[in-house]
């Protein structure tokens, strides 16, 4: 009788630890599934406070523009920030087509502004059209805006590269050797329409040295945009 009761008696405490146990592994599984619902409820809302701010910014910069349809500044300050909303809805998987076409209205704008303007600043505009064109993929409107902005924008390699990375980013790669050839000959016509080497203003022959001249450098983004 004495070894069946403790028999008995073992068999209730094992009942009891595991019953324990099982408590304390559900209670964990709570604790750490409350907080991962917390983490999420953050990111979520870090995102849309995010966006919000964007998008807020973006309708401001708007509104503004609206009313200032000739303002240069104005127009190139809308444009950014509907390339800024695009970002943004890009880098959190919202669709971003729409404050693509956005920044690119405003951007036309911007260049259209410049005409009227003392201190035109076509290369910004210009490269706000490239951004928004990339963004939406579009590697006939980017060739157009770029042949247009030749009559306007003192060419430089800074320009050219931002250009070049604009269409090989969307697989233009064909119409790039085109218009680079087409630079290259404009650049024979008349030289006036390159940038000035600064460091040849400045009478420096290192820094003159250790980049190439514009022809070689145009040589190397055919080269570049052919490989790929």
């Amino acid at each position: 009788m004495f070894i069946e009761g403790l028999r008995r008696a073992k068999n209730k405490w094992r009942i009891v630890v595991g019953v324990l146990m099982g408590l304390i592994v559900i209670s964990l599984l709570l604790t750490f599934a409350n907080f991962g619902n917390k983490v999420d409820t953050s990111g979520v809302a870090t995102n849309t406070t995010a966006l919000t701010a964007a998008e807020t910014a973006a309708e401001n910069a708007a509104s503004a523009a609206k009313s200032a349809s000739g303002d240069m500044t104005v127009q190139g300050e809308a444009a950014s920030a509907y390339l800024t909303l695009a970002a943004y809805q890009d880098l959190y998987l919202e669709d971003p087509a729409k404050s693509y076409q956005k920044a690119l209205t405003y951007a036309k704008a911007m260049v259209e502004a410049c005409g009227s303007t003392q201190e035109p600043d076509y290369e910004t505009a210009y490269g706000y059209e490239f951004s928004a064109l990339k963004g939406l993929g579009d590697g006939e409107g980017l060739s157009a805006a770029f042949n247009e902005s030749l009559g306007a924008v003192t060419v430089s390699q800074d320009y050219l590269n931002s250009y070049a990375a604009a269409m090989i980013a969307v697989g233009a790669n064909e119409q790039l050797v085109t218009d680079l050839e087409t630079v290259k000959t404009k650049l024979a016509e008349d030289p006036t329409i390159a940038a000035e080497d600064e460091a040849a203003e400045d009478g420096g022959d290192e820094t003159a040295a250790e980049e190439p001249d514009l022809n070689t450098f145009i040589d190397s983004l055919i080269e570049q945009a052919a490989a790929q």
